[in-house]
């Protein structure tokens, strides 16, 4: 599924909007390798709208040998995302999905409430591969203009760099 959202381009689904059999529910099969990315979001609304990141993710996957049926925590088509009123019209003609976009239903905030508590394990557990993609795309690339997504900040602000964020600090 990584290897297909690449290939296709444009922002990819948040996890309510993938497909069916894009993703596993529950624990991966035993043989699975399993690997978590660790990066910087492009902009406020979406972390790639280019689909740069998604890109960059089958390729590395690709350089260390993993195979279709292995696991990856991306943690915008793993968690359930909330509902972005002004979203642009590209997120939707990508993904095959309607506007407006819904918020996360109840049951879908109690399991992103739940998450984020243990969300730091697919960093340190022995069994996960960490790949971080440290780079981050320019907003002139995003489909809609570089206003489009919320706010983002050019490659040449080095506040918005990897290693100044919160998450990829911690």
């Amino acid at each position: 599924y990584v290897r297909y959202l690449a290939e296709r381009g444009g922002p990819f689904p948040r996890r309510q909007d993938m497909r069916s059999g894009g993703y596993y529910v529950g624990t991966p099969p035993p043989k699975a390798r399993k690997f978590s990315l660790s990066y910087g979001w492009a902009c406020q609304f979406h972390p790639s709208p280019s689909g740069s990141k998604m890109r960059e993710l089958a390729a590395a996957l690709e350089k260390l040998g993993a195979d279709d049926g292995d696991a990856v925590f991306f943690d915008y088509c793993a968690l359930p995302q909330n509902g972005r009123a002004k979203m642009p019209d590209a997120y939707f003609e990508a993904n095959g999905c309607k506007a407006p976009m819904a918020d996360k239903t109840a049951a879908e905030k109690q399991q992103f409430g739940r998450a984020l508590t243990e969300m730091s394990r697919v960093y340190v557990f022995k069994e996960c591969e960490v790949i971080v993609l440290p780079g981050r795309e320019d907003p002139k690339d995003f489909p809609g203009g570089p206003d489009a997504w919320g706010l983002a900040r050019a490659p040449e602000d080095t506040l918005g760099n990897y290693e100044r964020r919160g998450w990829c600090v911690s």
